[in-house]
């Protein structure tokens, strides 16, 4: 497999160009601010995903608790530690048994109380322990470093150290106090009535727990497919699994919600035989020592609680760089680069995996070279008739909305008379999913210009498409562009198909 990495050049921003002619902007640098994930583990795990020819792709870990990952002594918290960490204050990175102070603070107050009663459930079941913080020197001066806490400019007295926290509103600051024991070279944190300040801990270590490594998915290789890679809920949730049924099997359905979320292993979640034992190799790749493992869980791509807005930035462990990337370590910042990075893996022969409660885009991008086949097999036998019949095939969900605006587009294709391939249907399907409505609308408003200026031709319109994969949802910059297309004058078709009338359109859209 070649040499292990011993010090990769970082997250990677590639200039090579892929079919769409869109340049895969991903972030530079491996001690990047959006990802908490420690240099050391980086090189462990993308070792680990060398060795094993897996990419392996994680959700955020936050960047607050990266210096606390690299103290390694935290246990991170597993499937059985319902709280929500911090990401202010001086219990940042922790756990609070008050879940005010965790990443809920400006939640509703039934969210907080919710996950308190989650917190007390934990401590009372022995899944963990509540423990007074306290945090080392180091951390203390990091912490005022990245302007977390701002200790007051008049102390009121010598015992305690009293500390303006912003809150996550950003227009609100809590007090709490430190109190440094020198004997040990930490502080001890406390609450603004001075009592100590409480969060959940480990009950074998005894230690404070902090976030887990929680994985995004694992894509294997085609060739390792087997029956430990199917999931004890291949349909992910109920709700799916009902969708699939007739309505005469619904009602005959003996099985119900419970009993379908009662196949997923304990503590584990939807999880394949095969992405456990990776799980176990990982953490021993890691070797943090007893109690100390990272990762704990099912991946997000089978569960059924994923938030597809939570999942980004995305830090991924490629096996090598395949010729495409300049590194095999990577950040996805957006839907649209996770878009590309499928279409730049499928070919490779991975099992590209992702949830149906993930973004529509993303779904369609992983099954897109599958559903092609399909079509193209249902066109010969003569299945399909009509396009609104090709997307139900493709089983794509889609809203009234953009049905509507997609079926507008192939109208207004067909009355140009171009002649396209399947696969081209499948490009505009995809840009189109990658936008919001209005801007989609936009789009087919500026495909009617250029059909009624006799300028709608194959060319004209593939290069009008890298516009709409290029702006994305800038509204702003369309409306431009449609604005300049307003002002082309009209040129006959057989000029259109010629490359200096081409560039000529072309420069003349540029935003």
């Amino acid at each position: 497999m070649g040499a292990t990495i011993t010090n990769p050049r970082g997250f990677f921003s590639s200039k090579k160009e892929n079919k769409k002619n869109y340049q895969l902007r991903l972030a530079l640098g491996l001690n990047n601010k959006k990802q908490g994930i420690p240099e050391a583990d980086l090189i462990s795990l993308a070792n680990y995903a060398r060795e094993k020819n897996k990419v392996i792709l994680f959700r955020p870990v936050e960047f607050i608790a990266k210096s606390l990952h690299e103290e390694k002594k935290y246990p991170t918290k597993d499937f059985n530690i319902k709280g929500k960490s911090a990401s202010w204050g001086a219990w940042a990175g922790f756990i609070p048994i008050d879940q005010a102070y965790s990443k809920l603070a400006s939640a509703s107050i039934e969210q907080v109380q919710k996950y308190n009663k989650n917190v007390r459930a934990c401590i009372k079941q022995g899944y963990a322990i509540a423990t007074d913080l306290r945090i080392t020197k180091k951390r203390y001066q990091e912490l005022v470093a990245l302007r977390i806490i701002f200790p007051q400019s008049q102390q009121e007295d010598n015992e305690f150290i009293a500390l303006d926290c912003p809150t996550p509103a950003q227009d609100q600051l809590k007090l709490c106090y430190a109190k440094e024991i020198n004997a040990t070279s930490e502080y001890a944190i406390y609450t603004a009535e001075k009592q100590p300040f409480q969060v959940l801990a480990d009950p074998n270590l005894k230690r404070p727990f902090i976030p887990d490594f929680d994985l995004l998915a694992i894509f294997n290789p085609w060739e390792d497919f087997g029956r430990e890679n199917i999931r004890p809920n291949p349909d992910i949730s109920y709700e799916k699994r009902l969708r699939k049924l007739s309505i005469r099997e619904r009602i005959n359905l003996a099985e119900t919600e419970q009993d379908f979320y009662a196949r997923e292993l304990p503590n584990l979640g939807n999880i394949t035989q095969q992405t456990l034992k990776t799980i176990n190799e990982m953490n021993d790749a890691l070797d943090k020592g007893p109690y100390l493992q990272c990762i704990h869980h099912s991946d997000d791509a089978g569960s059924p609680a994923s938030n597809p807005k939570l999942n980004y930035p995305i830090t991924v462990l490629l096996p090598q760089h395949f010729g495409i990337f300049s590194s095999s370590l990577l950040l996805i910042e957006t839907p649209e680069q996770f878009v590309y990075f499928i279409e730049c893996i499928n070919p490779l022969g991975y099992r590209v995996e992702v949830n149906h409660l993930w973004e529509k885009s993303i779904q369609f991008a992983a099954k897109k070279s599958f559903n092609q086949k399909k079509v193209f097999f249902d066109l010969n036998q003569n299945k399909l008739n009509s396009a609104d019949e090709m997307l139900t095939v493709i089983g794509l969900p889609v809203d009234k909305t953009w049905m509507h605006e997609i079926m507008r587009i192939f109208r207004l294709i067909i009355q140009a008379q171009i002649n396209f391939q399947l696969e081209y249907v499948f490009e505009v399907i995809q840009a189109c999913l990658m936008v919001n409505s209005r801007l989609l609308s936009l789009w087919c408003f500026g495909i009617e210009l250029l059909l009624t200026k006799k300028l709608l031709t194959k060319n004209t319109l593939s290069s009008y498409l890298q516009f709409l994969n290029t702006l994305e949802d800038d509204t702003s910059g369309f409306r431009k562009i449609i604005q300049k297309l307003d002002k082309i004058q009209n040129t006959k078709p057989e000029q259109s198909e010629s490359s200096a009338d081409l560039e000529k359109i072309q420069y003349r859209l540029s935003p």
